[in-house]
Formats: C-alpha cells, sequence, structure tokens
C-alpha cells in the first residue's frame, strides 16, 4: 500500500499515513483529497452534502467515467468508484500544479 488516509470523528484533524517506500510523488495529494471527499459526504452542513452527492453523480454518470472503468476492465482490474478515480487524477493534477508540468503560467 502506498498510503491510507484515516478515518476520523467529525471534522477532527486529518491524518493520512504515506509509506515511503512505496509512494510515488502523487501519494500525499492523493490521500489528502480522499479527507477532503469524506469531509464533504460528512458535514453536518446540508449544502457540503448537496455538494458530494451532485459530484457523485456527475461523475458517475460521465462516459469519462464509463471509459475508465472499461478500460480497467479490458487489463483485467476491478472498477473504481467516483471517489478513487477523482482522487487519483486530481493526485497528479496536483503534481502538475506544483511543479508546472505542462508548462502553464505561474500559479498566483
Amino acid at each position: 500500500m502506498r498510503g491510507r488516509t484515516k478515518l476520523r470523528d467529525g471534522l477532527k484533524t486529518a491524518i493520512a499515513e504515506i509509506n515511503p517506500y512505496r509512494a510515488s510523488v502523487d501519494t500525499p495529494g492523493h490521500e489528502e483529497l480522499h479527507n477532503f471527499v469524506v469531509d464533504l459526504k460528512n458535514s453536518p452542513h446540508k449544502s457540503d452534502q448537496n455538494l458530494y452527492r451532485r459530484f457523485q453523480e456527475i461523475v458517475g454518470n460521465s462516459k469519462e467515467f464509463a471509459d475508465f472503468n472499461a478500460r480497467l476492465r479490458a487489463k483485467n482490474k476491478p472498477p473504481v468508484d467516483v471517489e478513487e478515480l477523482s482522487v487519483e487524477l486530481g493526485g497528479y493534477e496536483v503534481i502538475r500544479k506544483l511543479y508546472n508540468v505542462n508548462r502553464e503560467s505561474k500559479l498566483r
């Protein structure tokens, strides 16, 4: 395992364990994004819960989500859920932005 998010009670301190022997450069961002998604899902605020539900609906019904899982199944790998796909892609996006991998303008 590269890393994992430790679930918590309420909105207390978020913790992600990272295995330095297996982690890749995107692992910290990936694990912290799990915390963000879980926070939305478990928030006491209706607006956060609505955002989480809408996020699940939009991504879960997207062609990109279906295509991604079809590629996994073609490789005899299990499909992923909306959260896992989003944090996987989000972890890589954190690195692209931090290190300007796409040669975009600097962050402001």
